[in-house]
Protein backbone atom coordinates (compact mmCIF):
# COMPACT_ATOMS: atom_id res chain seq x y z
CA UNK A 1 0.00 0.00 0.00
CA UNK A 2 1.32 3.42 -0.95
CA UNK A 3 1.53 6.35 1.39
CA UNK A 4 -0.83 8.35 -0.87
CA UNK A 5 -3.48 5.61 -0.54
CA UNK A 6 -3.21 5.69 3.25
CA UNK A 7 -3.54 9.46 3.30
CA UNK A 8 -6.55 9.35 0.96
CA UNK A 9 -8.26 6.74 3.13
CA UNK A 10 -7.71 8.88 6.23
CA UNK A 11 -9.14 11.92 4.47
CA UNK A 12 -12.20 9.95 3.32
CA UNK A 13 -12.76 8.68 6.86
CA UNK A 14 -12.66 12.25 8.15
CA UNK A 15 -15.12 13.40 5.48
CA UNK A 16 -17.55 10.64 6.40
CA UNK A 17 -17.24 11.49 10.11
CA UNK A 18 -17.75 15.20 9.36
CA UNK A 19 -20.82 14.38 7.29
CA UNK A 20 -22.45 12.75 10.29
CA UNK A 21 -22.35 16.10 12.09
CA UNK A 22 -23.30 18.10 8.99
CA UNK A 23 -26.20 20.48 9.78
CA UNK A 24 -27.80 19.78 6.40
CA UNK A 25 -27.91 16.04 7.07
CA UNK A 26 -29.07 16.58 10.63
CA UNK A 27 -31.94 18.80 9.40
CA UNK A 28 -32.83 16.20 6.75
CA UNK A 29 -32.95 13.49 9.44
CA UNK A 30 -35.17 15.71 11.59
CA UNK A 31 -37.60 16.27 8.69
CA UNK A 32 -37.68 12.59 7.70
CA UNK A 33 -38.33 11.55 11.28
CA UNK A 34 -41.15 14.11 11.57
CA UNK A 35 -42.77 12.88 8.35
CA UNK A 36 -42.43 9.29 9.50
CA UNK A 37 -44.01 10.11 12.87
CA UNK A 38 -46.89 12.02 11.26
CA UNK A 39 -47.66 9.22 8.80
CA UNK A 40 -47.58 6.75 11.68
CA UNK A 41 -50.16 8.80 13.60
CA UNK A 42 -52.38 9.13 10.51
CA UNK A 43 -51.91 5.47 9.47
CA UNK A 44 -50.70 6.42 5.99
CA UNK A 45 -47.91 5.14 3.78
CA UNK A 46 -44.83 7.10 4.85
CA UNK A 47 -43.78 8.90 1.69
CA UNK A 48 -43.13 12.46 0.53
CA UNK A 49 -42.55 13.99 -2.87
CA UNK A 50 -38.83 14.40 -3.44
CA UNK A 51 -39.17 17.98 -4.66
CA UNK A 52 -41.23 18.92 -1.58
CA UNK A 53 -38.62 17.43 0.76
CA UNK A 54 -35.83 19.21 -1.11
CA UNK A 55 -37.72 22.51 -0.89
CA UNK A 56 -38.19 22.05 2.86
CA UNK A 57 -34.49 21.45 3.41
CA UNK A 58 -33.59 24.34 1.09
CA UNK A 59 -35.44 26.74 3.39
CA UNK A 60 -32.55 26.41 5.85
CA UNK A 61 -29.83 25.08 3.54
CA UNK A 62 -30.14 26.47 -0.02
CA UNK A 63 -27.36 24.24 -1.41
CA UNK A 64 -29.40 21.04 -0.83
CA UNK A 65 -30.51 19.14 -3.97
CA UNK A 66 -31.49 15.66 -5.17
CA UNK A 67 -27.86 14.59 -5.61
CA UNK A 68 -27.09 15.41 -1.98
CA UNK A 69 -30.23 13.53 -0.90
CA UNK A 70 -29.20 10.41 -2.81
CA UNK A 71 -25.59 10.70 -1.62
CA UNK A 72 -26.68 11.03 2.01
CA UNK A 73 -28.91 7.96 1.62
CA UNK A 74 -25.96 5.90 0.48
CA UNK A 75 -23.35 7.26 2.90
CA UNK A 76 -25.17 8.08 6.15
CA UNK A 77 -26.45 5.14 8.20
CA UNK A 78 -29.21 7.14 9.90
CA UNK A 79 -30.57 8.46 6.61
CA UNK A 80 -30.22 4.98 5.10
CA UNK A 81 -32.35 3.62 7.95
CA UNK A 82 -35.03 6.28 7.43
CA UNK A 83 -35.28 6.24 3.62
CA UNK A 84 -36.61 3.00 2.19
CA UNK A 85 -36.42 4.04 -1.47
CA UNK A 86 -36.36 7.01 -3.84
CA UNK A 87 -38.28 6.25 -7.02
CA UNK A 88 -40.84 7.51 -9.50
CA UNK A 89 -44.49 6.51 -9.16
CA UNK A 90 -46.80 5.59 -12.05
CA UNK A 91 -47.30 9.25 -13.01
CA UNK A 92 -43.56 9.98 -13.13
CA UNK A 93 -43.39 11.96 -9.88
CA UNK A 94 -40.34 11.14 -7.76
CA UNK A 95 -41.19 10.11 -4.18
CA UNK A 96 -39.05 9.44 -1.14
CA UNK A 97 -40.47 6.35 0.58
CA UNK A 98 -39.72 6.38 4.28
CA UNK A 99 -39.14 3.20 6.27
CA UNK A 100 -42.29 2.58 8.35
CA UNK A 101 -42.28 1.67 12.02
CA UNK A 102 -42.19 -2.08 12.74
CA UNK A 103 -45.82 -2.22 13.89
CA UNK A 104 -46.99 -0.54 10.64
CA UNK A 105 -45.38 -3.29 8.58
CA UNK A 106 -47.15 -5.97 10.62
CA UNK A 107 -50.46 -4.09 10.36
CA UNK A 108 -50.15 -3.76 6.57
CA UNK A 109 -49.43 -7.47 6.23
CA UNK A 110 -52.48 -8.28 8.38
CA UNK A 111 -54.70 -6.06 6.22
CA UNK A 112 -53.46 -7.79 3.07
CA UNK A 113 -54.20 -11.16 4.63
CA UNK A 114 -57.76 -10.05 5.45
CA UNK A 115 -58.42 -9.11 1.83
CA UNK A 116 -57.28 -12.50 0.54
CA UNK A 117 -59.00 -14.52 3.27
CA UNK A 118 -61.70 -16.95 2.15
CA UNK A 119 -65.27 -15.78 2.64
CA UNK A 120 -67.30 -17.22 5.47
CA UNK A 121 -70.83 -18.57 5.10
CA UNK A 122 -72.61 -15.30 6.12
CA UNK A 123 -70.51 -13.29 3.68
CA UNK A 124 -71.37 -15.71 0.87
CA UNK A 125 -75.07 -15.52 1.75
CA UNK A 126 -75.10 -11.72 1.76
CA UNK A 127 -73.17 -11.64 -1.49
CA UNK A 128 -75.60 -14.00 -3.20
CA UNK A 129 -78.61 -12.05 -1.84
CA UNK A 130 -77.15 -8.82 -3.21
CA UNK A 131 -76.59 -10.41 -6.61
CA UNK A 132 -80.14 -11.78 -6.78
CA UNK A 133 -81.63 -8.40 -5.73
CA UNK A 134 -79.59 -6.69 -8.42
CA UNK A 135 -80.76 -9.24 -11.00
CA UNK A 136 -84.46 -8.68 -10.03
CA UNK A 137 -84.05 -4.91 -10.54
CA UNK A 138 -82.96 -5.35 -14.14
Amino acid sequence: MRISEIICEDILDEIIEDEANDPVIMYLIELLDGIRERSHNLHQIPKVRADALINLVQLKHPQFNLDILEMSKSSNETVKGLIKDIKDDATGIKYVYITPFADEVKGAEAEMDDENAPRTAPEKTVNSMAKSALAKRS
